[in-house]
């Protein structure tokens, strides 16, 4: 089992935006292999990351200014 503890507090908003676009685009396999496009992975993994990057830019849309 893997989990994994993120407190979203203790970073800034930029670095949030940082992790959100990091999570969106190619992973460093794909990068370090000139996988052009989008990585190559199951949907089922391109979801889970999304996903991700879904809620850490909740919390980040959040935190900002309005």
């Amino acid at each position: 089992m893997l989990k994994i503890h993120m407190d979203p507090n203790r970073l800034s908003v930029e670095e949030l935006e940082n992790i959100s676009r990091a999570l969106r685009g190619p992973c460093a396999d794909c990068v370090e292999r000139n996988v052009p496009g989008d990585c190559r992975h199951p949907e089922v993994i391109r979801h889970f990351l999304r996903a991700m990057a879904d809620a850490i830019d909740g919390e980040r849309t959040r935190r900002q200014p309005h």
